[in-house]
Order: C-alpha cells, then structure tokens, then sequence
C-alpha cells in the first residue's frame, strides 16, 4: 500500500533517477523519475494524466521529467501566446504550489506501480490542497478514473471535491468527532433520503453540516 501526504519542496526537489519500477516517494520524492518512466512504459497514460492536468490548472498541457546531469526533476508545459497556440516550459524553480500538488496527486494515482498492481491502494491526504475552488471538481474524476485499476482513498474537508457527476453516496464515508470520539460510516439514512430525493447534492449536503455517518448509539452532535 502507499499513502501519501504531499509536499511541494519534494516534489520540486532534484532527485537521483531511480530504476524502472519504483514508486513515488510519500511526500513526493522521485516526481520526475516515475513520470519518465510512466511516459516510457504507458505513453497513453501518460497522456490521460496530462489531460487532468490541464483540467485542474489552467492552461496547463503537460508535467514531465526533465533531466540535469545524474539528477532528475519536473518541468509543466503551459499554453502561451495570444491565441493560445504557442507552449512555454516552466522548470521547477517557477511552479506554483498548486501545480506541483496537482501533478503530484496525478503521479500518485496514475504511475506504472499501481496500474501494473504493485499497489493494491493508494491514499492520499486533501488530494484538493492548493487548487482552485472551481477546478477541485475535476480532481474527482481522476480518482475515480485510477479506482478502475486500484482502490483509491482520500481524505478531504472539500465540499467543491463532492461536486461531480461521478460522485455516489456509496462512495463516500462520512467522520464526525462527538465528545472526543470519532465516528466513520456510510452516510446516515437522513443524508441519503436527502440525496436520493435530489433535495441536496452531496457536496450541498456536506457543506450545510448534514453528512453525519450512520451510527447506533451515539449522541447527537450538540450545537
């Protein structure tokens, strides 16, 4: 298993090129090495992680290894020019928070370990960290598209991760802390009659406070 909480000076740092097979490092080590070599191995899922890139950072095409010496790091493609047609690399040194956390995320979900199922499950902390409300959407989609392959599980305080089509009420545990004990089930029966009705969606439902799990015997949550 591998789980993950991501940082943006790993995953901005030089690293030594590793081995075919490797996988990311838990905070991000090694970024560029496993994007090299998911680019070798899976050209075409190299090219599905590029375009949720694009989806999550605007004017994004594309992360890829790039290559100093003995050493190996990241560079992003970005659309430029004034019609658009044009493409500016930006090496490590230049990219946002965001960029790298999002590439990172993408690395962790889509790299050759997990798809080849060397990694029967991957969590990721607040895979929405750094994103722009209205492209963290978007980042469900790529977890669901790598749950194909291999569970997939996150942890997140995002109602905007919630708000996808692809998002299913069995797909969601909720957590609630009550007098200094934790909690986590499926959704209660008064949270899913709401969204069964369509009166709410989820990410509605989770950011009035109404996502509470499915419990037997614990007092309600004062307020």
């Amino acid at each position: 298993m591998a789980f993950y909480e991501l940082d943006s000076t790993a995953l901005r740092a030089l690293g030594k090129q590793l081995l075919p097979g490797r996988q990311l490092g838990t905070t991000g080590h090694f970024l560029g090495s496993v994007l090299g070599e998911l680019g070798r191995e899976d050209p075409v899922g190299k090219e599905r992680l590029d375009s949720y890139l694009g989806a999550l950072v605007p004017n994004a095409l594309g992360v890829d290894e790039r290559v100093e010496g003995r050493y190996s790091t990241v560079q992003v493609r970005f659309r430029a020019g004034t019609a658009g047609d044009g493409e500016e690399v930006f090496l490590r040194e230049s990219l946002s928070e965001g960029t790298l956390l999002a590439a990172g995320v993408l690395t962790a979900l889509f790299q050759p370990a997990a798809f080849a199922g060397r990694i029967p499950l991957i969590g990721i902390e607040e895979p929405e960290t750094a994103l722009h409300p209205a492209g963290v959407g978007a980042m469900y989609e790529a977890l669901d598209d790598a749950a194909q392959r291999t569970q997939v599980i996150v942890t997140s305080q995002s109602s905007e991760l919630l708000d996808n089509e692809y998002v299913k009420l069995e797909h969601v545990r909720a957590v609630a802390n009550v007098d200094g004990v934790t909690y986590v089930g499926e959704i209660d029966a008064a949270g899913r009659t709401i969204v069964d009705k369509e009166l709410m969606t989820l990410s509605e439902l989770h950011r009035s406070g109404q996502m509470l799990p499915a419990q037997v015997g614990y007092p309600a949550p004062k307020h």
